[in-house]
């Protein structure tokens, strides 16, 4: 073998070759280390097989953290090989070298103590003892290492005929990155350097730490006062309150001057007779995150708050109201399981949740998307439920409505009526030549408004007949600006109009300041507290003040432009968008409250802003246990359990984690696939499938009692949906509760679910009870319904 075949230092100048047989050299030696931590976790009983999936995409994100590492030394390599024969291969050599005695360290912590190491490496305390024994495996680690990369940088001599010149090889390596970041990690399938550098990174320069000394930062005394009470002409009881939240609902579409007020004929109506807000905004460009910041005033953490990995402690409007005998309920035509909606509604504990799953054969979904996809039920549709389902008594009530029409992919009943009535409006009320253009190219976004408003129009008639209509405040605004439709500026994607309307009203008025959806729960407090014997806590941590004129010169307004983006903030008369601070009065017609001073002082507001924001829903530090409304089981697994659950399941889909559950139910693995099912429960509470499969191995387990409380909640949640009712069916079967049958049947009848599938286990059921003519009547009526 020639002398620059081998991995010798005094070897004449390298070339790229002998870097690429380097970094084939340090993969190799990570898939040695890979397995090795799938062995030992094995070995351990934590994960069932060593070479599985979790396994397979550990190499893969191996493969990328080589790529990125080589593509970073590649010019390194070159550039000191330039300067001197050598310095840029042992440079290379060296780093790849500590970088894999690095790797092992963090791996030996990993399978010890079934956590991987990030920021806390900061925190990390040793004794002699541990200090000594980690020396110690550094340098097996170090000697086993530098075999290995001796041993595969000779072996790897073939790649000569495969390496080319420079920038093919690091089009290749930067292709290979870009692939693998892509791809959903979690601690057992990451390279532990790449995690460790990342999380320091982010830690250190992209998320302010809180250094402040109060345990609860946000939590202040509530102070009432009245805001709004002088525009009410309240009764003795407290009013029912409707909330109304739009779709994609911008300013633009509601005021007497506004470009696009044609298409919400019967809002803007409405809007000359309520009490109205010039500049409002909502706080996200996300629809659930401006949601939970419209009820509960809520911080955003780094996601949204319903993204939270674990829910913390809070009160929101929802809480607050119940505590006050309130009845709570949400209509809602889409799917709650998107962006976590349903958890959040679940751990607020409204007596009735209505979405898509509740409608029913006597509804049409809307048509499917360009994917085959259906958002679920029409406006209209979901007005129809609501209706149907209304019982009119006397005990108060908050309603709460989110429409989905006015979004993507804008499918409406009647589409080709309300697209002739777009270009009707058109032609007769609008003239400037922008908006018109704006408007022709996106028909169906407009004729969705138009539906949208005809649906609200009746909603709002079917209220007027209700004897209570005249002691209930509705309040209507939008989720956020549509993002199918131009904006002028950042500012503009969180305008959205807001309307208090009540027949209690004295009269109409508007208000000129800037208001946010987040000071909505604050102001309601105030209107009820002061207007009536409203119970209210001495302390709260929302983060709005209240809807009417703000005393506070320097108002903070956090806004989230979506989904982990936290890039937009107001602060006094300022807003910060990306870094640049302009004035408010140059966005919005709106007196220059600002002052040099806040100018150069609002990047530090923001800091300080994500900094609490970050460490109060990272912590659980929003409201102490005494203070907290909201109900939630921390569903805690143990560090053995969360790896083995990784080992079997990696990134989002939920619905190939319950295949696996199931796959490992019926072959017997009972224990494993319900700590999977818990695992797909604890982030998606209404996968209704592993609900029932959690069900089924109850039962199969002998644990009847269980399983038919886990089924029969099922069937309350999801009562169209026939799985949940043939499950509990064989279970009444298989736990001899047949004389439940009949009540079952009952309610699979009212939903039209009398299916020839369900109707044999309902004979099966009926056969099996003792009493002849008990059965003999109960065949014939399932026999006649069927």
């Amino acid at each position: 073998m020639q002398i620059n075949d081998d991995l010798h230092m005094g070897t004449p100048r390298r070339v790229l070759k002998d870097f690429t047989r380097l970094f084939v050299g340090f993969f190799c030696c990570l898939i040695i280390l890979s397995l090795y931590q799938q062995i030992r976790l094995f070995l351990d009983g934590v994960i069932d097989i060593v070479i599985g999936k979790s396994f397979f995409l550990l190499l893969v994100h191996q493969l990328g953290f080589t790529a990125i590492a080589s593509l970073l030394l590649a010019f390194v390599y070159n550039g000191l090989e330039n300067k001197k024969t050598n310095l840029g291969f042992r440079a290379v050599y060296m780093v790849f070298f500590s970088l894999l005695i690095f790797e092992a360290l963090l791996i030996e912590y990993y399978v010890e103590n079934y956590e991987v190491l990030g920021i806390d490496i900061r925190n990390l305390e040793m004794d002699g003892r541990q200090l000594v024994l980690y020396a110690l495996k550094a340098l097996v680690f170090g000697l086993s290492i530098l075999f290995c990369f001796r041993f595969f940088y000779r072996v790897s001599a073939f790649i000569y005929s495969i390496a080319g010149k420079m920038y093919p090889v690091t089009i290749f390596l930067f292709s290979l990155f870009l692939l693998t970041i892509l791809s959903e990690k979690s601690p057992i399938n990451e390279n532990k350097v790449q995690f460790l550098i990342t999380d320091v990174f982010h830690t250190t320069f992209n998320e302010p730490q809180y250094s402040g000394g109060l345990e609860y930062p946000l939590l202040k005394a509530y102070q009432p006062h009245n805001g709004l009470s002088p525009y009410f002409d309240f009764d003795d009881s407290m009013p029912n309150l409707v909330v109304i939240m739009v779709e994609g609902l911008g300013h633009d579409f509601i005021g007497a001057h506004k470009k696009y007020r044609y298409f919400t004929p019967f809002l803007n109506e409405l809007e000359r007779q309520s009490l109205s807000w010039q500049h409002h905004l909502s706080n996200s460009g996300a629809t659930v995150s401006a949601m939970t910041s419209l009820v509960g005033s809520l911080p955003f953490g780094k996601m949204g708050f319903t993204h939270l990995d674990e829910p913390i402690n809070r009160n929101t409007l929802f809480t607050e109201l119940r505590k006050n005998g309130y009845k709570t309920a949400f209509y809602y035509g889409g799917n709650s399981a998107l962006g976590k909606l349903d958890k959040f509604l679940q751990e607020e504990q409204l007596e009735l949740v209505v979405d898509r799953t509740k409608f029913g054969k006597k509804y049409t979904a809307l048509p499917p998307d360009a994917a085959g996809i259906s958002i679920g039920f029409a406006d209209g549709d979901l007005i129809r439920k609501w209706d149907e389902l209304f019982v009119a008594n006397e005990q108060r009530r908050i309603e709460f409505f989110l429409t989905q029409c006015s979004k993507k992919p804008f499918k409406i009943p009647n589409q080709e009526s309300y697209l002739e009535k777009v270009d009707g409006i058109v032609k007769r009320y609008i003239a400037d030549k922008p908006s018109k253009r704006t408007i022709n190219k996106n028909k169906n976004v407009f004729a969705s408004f138009l539906y949208t408003d005809d649906a609200l129009r009746q909603l709002m008639e079917y209220y007027k007949n209700d004897k209570h209509f005249k002691n209930t405040l509705f309040i209507i605004t939008g989720t956020h600006y549509s993002a199918s439709l131009p904006q002028k500026n950042n500012l503009e994607r969180y305008r959205v109009p807001f309307l208090m309307y009540s027949p209690m009203l004295k009269s109409p008025h508007s208000f000129n300041h800037i208001t946010s959806h987040m000071d909505v729960a604050p102001a309601l407090t105030n209107l009820l507290s002061t207007s009536f014997a409203y119970q209210t806590d001495t302390y709260s941590s929302w983060l709005g003040v209240g809807l009417a004129k703000n005393e506070r010169p320097n108002k903070q307004i956090p806004l989230l432009r979506k989904k982990g983006t936290h890039r937009d903030y107001i602060f006094g008369g300022y807003f910060l968008s990306s870094g640049s601070a302009k004035k408010l009065s140059d966005y919005l017609h709106v007196p220059d409250l600002s002052t040099e001073a806040q100018r150069r002082t609002i990047r530090d507001q923001f800091k300080n802003f994500r900094a609490i924001n970050h460490f109060v829903t990272a912590n659980d530090r929003l409201v102490p246990d005494s203070l907290n409304r909201a109900f939630f089981e921390r569903q805690k697994f143990t560090k053995e359990e969360t790896i083995w659950i990784s080992s079997v399941f990696n990134g989002k889909d939920f619905d190939n984690a319950y295949n696996t559950a199931r796959e490992l139910a019926h072959e017997g693995n009972h224990e494993r696939a319900l700590l999977l099912c818990s695992f797909i429960l604890s982030k998606v509470p209404g996968h209704v499938d592993t609900q029932i499969l959690k069900g089924r191995i109850n039962a199969w387990n002998g644990n009847y009692k269980k399983s038919m409380v886990i089924l029969n909640e099922v069937i309350q949640k999801n009562p169209t949906y026939e799985d949940g009712y043939a499950a509990l069916l064989d279970v009444y079967y298989w736990s001899n509760n047949n004389s439940l049958t009949g009540q079952l049947y009952e309610t699979l009848a009212k939903q039209h679910l009398e299916t020839n599938t369900l109707l044999q286990k309902v004979e099966r059921n009926f056969a099996k009870i003792d009493s002849p003519d008990i059965t003999k009547t109960l065949v014939q009526t399932a026999t006649e319904a069927k």
